[in-house]
């Protein structure tokens, strides 16, 4: 049986432990040893920047990105870039790794087409829509700003059901880029799922599905 991986964090902590770091073996919860030894075919490796800590966001998301491309590289003999299903198929039958590029917080889009696009041409096939806090594609589920204690939310905060995508977010997943909804369960999962509207796009033939709603476009 072989495994897919849609997230770790891996690339951030090889960041923040410096040149020293590898991917190829270290103390994380993921490294290229444990993922032959798991069988895993295809393992989706997350950027994430903290905007509200970030003077510019944007650098931090580069800086992760050159490590991301670095490391794969570095491990050309085992690892290997996804860009559609066939890659996959290919990867497979050299006996390499699969991995996808993804960006956690599409809020480093800053409401621009043009740098969705960018990404798109750097390699990044799927792409939060938020995160925690609101961003000019939509809202989450629960916003970080409103909790009380930093990470822990109150027992009697409610969902936000009003809020859901931007006029910005709406024209979003439409211009070709996948897309992982998970964290936009209440209103933004309603407006994309239940408003008469139905996407159903594919990643270069390969549809994402989980409980919640992955799906991409070419």
């Amino acid at each position: 049986m072989f495994l897919i991986d849609m997230h770790c964090d891996t690339i951030l902590s090889l960041w923040e432990k410096g040149e020293d770091a590898s991917l190829r073996k270290n103390d994380l919860s993921v490294d290229i040893e444990k993922m032959e030894q798991g069988h895993v075919l295809v393992q989706n490796f997350a950027l994430f920047t903290h905007r509200k800590e970030e003077t510019i966001p944007e650098k931090r998301t580069m800086d992760l990105m050159d490590r991301y491309w670095s490391e794969l590289e570095q491990n050309a003999d085992r690892l290997a870039p996804v860009f559609c299903f066939e890659d996959i198929e290919r990867n497979a039958r050299d006996h390499k790794i699969s991995c996808l590029l993804t960006l956690e917080d599409g809020g480093v889009v800053f409401d621009d087409l043009a740098m969705l696009r960018n990404y798109y041409r750097m390699g990044v096939r799927m792409i939060a829509l938020t995160w925690n806090y609101p961003n000019g594609i939509g809202h989450p589920n629960l916003s970080m700003g409103d909790f009380a204690d930093y990470k822990q939310a109150s027992l009697l905060q409610k969902a936000d059901t009003e809020n859901g995508l931007t006029e910005f977010g709406i024209r979003y997943p439409r211009n070709g880029t996948p897309r992982d909804d998970h964290r936009c369960q209440s209103s933004v999962g309603c407006r994309l799922l239940g408003c008469g509207e139905t996407y159903n796009q594919t990643f270069c033939g390969l549809s994402f599905q989980c409980a919640h709603h992955l799906s991409g476009c070419p």
